[in-house]
């Protein structure tokens, strides 16, 4: 609420939530009401600020390839990883190499912190979900599941209650990490022909698990869907109580892309996802796409993201 001038005028102050999702202003007085809608735009370049040169310090080091996953295990450090390791940076951009014992890792893609310093990370060619404790220690959570040896690994989530899951494209699974047992529990198994791999992976605040998929053919070097089919898709289902099983799939959205990559949630449960399109054999365009949140008065997905940060 505001107090007006002498002359019945006023301007409260009012700050957008994230672009590019629409903004709902409702404004009364006594009875009288009215209902303003914005959706706020970014100025290309106003987020462009370098932060820790890693290109350079990839070629200066002579390591080929480029990065992909990325997490926050505590305040003041990021971490990238990086073919054969993973990379810190600290709240000033600098950049060092993480000291790693234990398990090799060899190309890491999803990562998630694990609350207490600690990261899980899915080692696509490794074929692994690897925990690295906070020295740095890199152990194998899960190698296979069903009695079958992961393909590749990508994917990786932690639910509100710590449990971690972890997703196979290859082999369209999505499978929890039972702590207790020391390996694979309850499977979610995708019909990758119709609906594609399950790659990234995020919980809502009421810890239901959303994913996207990708067509798998070209990575994985099988023939399910076809080449260039558009199966990529965002789903959601939920778990049992006790996380031992998982529920009905439910599919959100297929907006006619070949991959589905990266998922997260922003505190206000807008839904942000990476998607990749094709033109016959080639990728035509990678874009953020924002699906908002239950309830939102505008439903459906609003566009995508000016500038593309890998």
């Amino acid at each position: 609420s505001f107090v007006t001038g002498q002359d019945g005028t006023g301007s409260p102050g009012w700050t957008l939530g994230p672009a590019p999702v629409l903004n709902t202003l409702t404004a009364s007085v006594d009875d009288s009401q009215v209902v303003v809608d914005v959706t706020g735009t970014v100025e290309p370049g106003a987020l462009e600020e370098a932060f820790g040169d890693v290109e350079a310090w990839l070629t200066d080091h002579g390591i080929d390839g480029s990065t992909e996953g990325l997490a926050f295990p505590d305040d003041d450090r990021l971490v990238i990883g990086i073919l054969g390791g993973l990379l810190e940076l600290d709240s000033e951009g600098g950049i060092t190499e993480m000291a790693l014992t234990g398990e090799p890792i060899v190309h890491p893609l999803g990562m998630v912190g694990d609350g207490e310093g600690g990261l899980w990370v899915a080692d696509s060619l490794g074929g692994a979900l690897l925990h690295v404790n906070t020295g740095g220690l890199v152990t194998v959570a899960i190698d296979e599941a069903g009695g079958e040896p992961f393909g590749a690994p990508n994917g990786v989530g932690v639910d509100g209650e710590g449990v971690v899951y972890v997703t196979d494209p290859c082999r369209g699974l999505i499978v929890r990490h039972d702590a207790d047992a020391g390996g694979a529990g309850a499977m979610l198994t995708m019909d990758t022909s119709v609906d594609g791999g399950p790659n990234g992976l995020a919980f809502d605040a009421d810890g239901v698990m959303w994913f996207l998929t990708e067509n798998i053919d070209v990575v994985c070097v099988v023939d399910a869907a076809g080449l260039t089919e558009p199966v990529a898709g965002l789903f959601r289902v939920s778990l049992n109580a006790d996380g031992s099983a998982f529920g009905e799939v439910e599919l959100v959205e297929r907006p006619g892309a070949l991959f589905g990559d990266g998922l997260a949630f922003d505190v206000e449960g807008n839904v942000y996802a990476v998607w990749d399109t094709n033109t016959g054999l080639t990728l035509d365009e990678s874009s953020i796409r924002v699906h908002p949140a239950e309830g939102h008065p505008n439903r459906g997905w609003l566009g995508r993201a000016d500038r593309i940060y890998a």
